[in-house]
């Protein structure tokens, strides 16, 4: 799907191997109970966590052991990537199983708002932007605002 960009976008970060396997992405899906967007798997399959694009300055892209599960507001959601101003977040990306194309589902940007003492997961949907295009930007940015150079 976008194995061959992010081989280019990978030449310009670390020569470490990836530090995941399929068996690792297969262990985490079952542990999610959600299969991972093939984008997602692919980017795994690319980077390993001492690569650059873990690193960048005020935002974080989640190793495979990170991503984790939301369910809130009668929705499940899975977040990849999280920014930040200052030390403090703004909001998150993630993909929503339910509710996206097979493959290449939307991305969610989305953020957690207290109402009432309640935290309320508040969801922009007006993007139709596939994950696979989101996670080539962040990853191009996230290698980009990770050297010391950039």
């Amino acid at each position: 799907m976008i194995w061959n960009e992010l081989q280019k976008i990978k030449s310009f970060g670390s020569s470490l191997e990836s530090d995941v396997t399929t068996e690792d992405i297969e262990k985490k899906e079952r542990e999610l109970g959600v299969q991972i967007p093939t984008a997602l798997k692919e980017f795994y399959l690319t980077f390993h966590r001492e690569d650059p694009i873990f690193s960048a300055p005020d935002s974080r892209i989640f190793s495979l052991h990170e991503l984790a599960v939301y369910h809130s507001e009668g929705y499940t959601l899975v977040s990849f990537y999280s920014s930040s101003l200052g030390g403090r977040e703004i909001y998150q990306l993630g993909f929503i199983p339910d509710l996206n194309p097979e493959g290449d589902p939307y991305y969610a940007q989305y953020h957690f708002q207290t109402f009432g003492g309640r935290d309320r997961l508040c969801i922009d949907f007006k993007h139709k932007i596939h994950l696979s295009s989101c996670l080539l930007f962040h990853l191009g940015q996230n290698l980009y605002r990770s050297k010391s150079d950039g």
